[in-house]
């Protein structure tokens, strides 16, 4: 699915479609933004979501026809948050992968830090199902 964003002209050259890159780029960056400012704010406008696990909490509002979702987490031992953070964005191995962690297709890829993730609907109430896109990023 990586190869996806690469596409191939008629006479089997390959070459990358730079304007979705550019775009991308754009959404990424203006996600970031909005999410680093409502990062600034409390979640007293926010639905909260009791977990299974009590060191987290789900938080989500909506804004114009965005949802938006906070995860707040207390990782008990601070020298496990690489492990943590390696389980959640190792998509190379399924077989590790947390069966609560929603995973979902890589569609593009941007360069090795930006993704384009697909995932199809589940949801019976939406006839025929959908497939939601998301931007996903690493930033170290």
């Amino acid at each position: 699915h990586i190869e996806n964003g690469i596409y191939q002209g008629p006479k089997g050259q390959k070459y990358i479609d730079y304007d979705e890159v550019l775009l991308s780029l754009k959404h990424a960056n203006q996600a970031s933004k909005l999410l680093l400012k409502l990062s600034e704010t409390g979640v007293n406008d926010y639905s909260a979501y009791s977990t299974e696990n009590k060191n987290s909490t789900i938080y989500s509002k909506k804004i114009g026809n965005m949802d938006i979702g906070r995860l707040h987490v207390t990782i008990p031992s601070a020298s496990k948050y690489n492990d943590l953070l390696w389980k959640i964005w190792n998509f190379n191995n399924n077989q590790e992968s947390d069966s609560k962690i929603i995973n979902g297709i890589i569609s593009r890829a941007y360069w090795k830090d930006l993704y384009l993730f697909e995932k199809q609907s589940i949801d019976p109430n939406y006839t025929p199902p959908i497939k939601k896109y998301a931007l996903g990023a690493v930033f170290n």
